[in-house]
């Protein structure tokens, strides 16, 4: 069964002057059972 999946990634934007930022961006993911179990217990 599939499971989809809300997570976090960080990403490197160039914001004002070119100053590099890291912004945390919210994606979904499709994962399996198991994988879902490992990262629910985390």
């Amino acid at each position: 069964m599939k499971y989809k999946v809300n997570v976090q990634v960080p990403v490197e934007k160039r914001g004002l002057f070119a100053v590099k930022k890291t912004v945390k961006e919210t994606g979904t993911i499709e994962v399996d059972g198991t994988t879902y179990k490992k990262m629910k217990n985390e």
